[in-house]
């Protein structure tokens, strides 16, 4: 048993935890908006951890470099939710506007996009040795504005 035993481990345990704990909560309170906008936090977390699970294990460098900027997704979105989630809970004060949650939500969904299809968050892979474990990220231009966006919110 290796590192790659291991790491798919430890990563379909944190997918199984996140999945379940998006599931429980949605269920015992869907009519309450904090559960709801944190069940949808742990399936973002979930959908993240899934991206690198499959990241690790792809062998073709294609599906490399697609699974790769997929992992952006999950985190652009939770940055967001989880801002959104601090500003609801534990009792909404007041109706947030659409022009706030624009403002909240609209980055993370412009960096999911941009990830996906084009080449500015993720450029190219590099393989180094012929081991896709090791495949190191070759970032584009934009990914500072995301990496920026991340740790400002």
């Amino acid at each position: 048993m290796g590192i790659h035993f291991f790491l798919n481990a430890s990563l379909l345990a944190t997918l199984a935890i996140n999945l379940g704990l998006a599931g429980y909560l949605y269920l015992k309170g869907r009519n309450i908006e904090a559960n709801r906008v944190f069940s949808l936090i742990m399936f973002f977390i979930a959908g993240w951890t899934l991206s690198f699970l499959l990241f690790f294990n792809a062998t073709d460098p294609d599906w490399l470099l697609f699974w790769r900027r997929t992992t952006p997704i999950g985190s652009a979105l939770i940055a967001g939710m989880f801002l959104y989630f601090c500003l609801i809970f534990p009792q909404k004060t007041a109706e947030i506007s659409v022009k706030i949650k624009l403002l909240i939500f609209g980055p993370g969904i412009i960096f999911s996009f941009l990830s996906v299809v084009t080449d500015w968050l993720v450029a190219a892979i590099s393989i180094r040795g012929g081991d896709y474990l090791t495949a190191q990220p070759i970032f584009g231009w934009a990914y500072r504005a995301y990496a920026l966006f991340n740790l400002n919110l």
